[in-house]
Formats: C-alpha cells, structure tokens, sequence
C-alpha cells in the first residue's frame, strides 16, 4: 500500500505521543492535526530549488507554540520530543520530495496566549541553511 507522507507522519506521531496528547488534550487534539499544522508549515515555506538538484528546499527550524503547561508537560514527561519531531519532519520531508539543508531544528516554545488545546507551528530557513543553498548556486 502506497501510503501519503502526511499519513506515515501521523500514525508515527501517535505511537510517539498518544498517551501524552489523550490525557493533556483530551481528543481535542491529535497526531493528525499536528503532522497537518506541521506538514502545511513544511510546505508554505519551501525555498526554490538550486542548481542541478530540482528539489524545493524544506525548513530547517520549526517552532511549536504552546499553552505553558503543555511545554512543562512535554519537557518533563518527553525531554527527546525534539529530536525525536525532527526526526519525524526529515522523513516527512524525504517522502514528500523535498530536500533537507541540515537536519531539523524544533523547538516548543510557550505561547500564555493560547488555551491548552492550541498550538501553532512556524517553519523557517535558518541562516546557514540559507547561506550554504545561496554559496551553491552557479
């Protein structure tokens, strides 16, 4: 079965965070909306492909805005939750064709702003990826 990136994404991000998102949320949020918030960001911020390689360049940096509780949370119950959603956007990223300057930065970030059932992503390039993509160009 040929399965869509966006969907691998969700079923690895609920065996990394079932438990934590059920109890924290309680089903207002899944997996799924968070592989759709963070593939949308992948996509809204692909960098034009360089050179000879026709891949659009994906971001580097990604930064999830949550409700402070929800980061105490993740950082106390998943101190790897980091490394293990950038892991998740490099396989996302592959799947989907795109190509990977250096591996993914994430970073949760507290936002007092947002109720305990929001959370925002924001995907950017950072300025070695950027500037390694620009010395590349002919």
């Amino acid at each position: 079965m040929n399965e869509k990136p966006i969907d691998k994404l969700e079923s690895q991000l609920e065996m990394l965070i079932e438990g934590a998102f059920a109890r924290l949320f309680r089903r207002t949020l899944n997996a799924r909306d968070i592989a759709v918030l963070i593939a949308r960001a992948m996509e809204d911020n692909l960098d034009d492909p360089v050179g000879d390689d026709p891949r659009y360049i994906a971001p580097d940096i990604y930064r999830l805005f949550l409700h402070p509780d929800t980061v105490k949370h993740f950082v106390a119950t998943y101190p790897d939750m980091s490394n293990r959603l950038s892991n998740l956007i490099i396989d996302l990223g592959t799947q989907s064709g795109y190509r990977l300057s250096s591996a993914p930065i994430v970073k949760l970030l507290a936002d007092g702003k947002l109720t305990k059932h929001q959370f925002t992503v924001v995907a950017e390039h950072g300025a070695e990826s950027r500037m390694s993509t620009a010395a590349m160009q002919p």
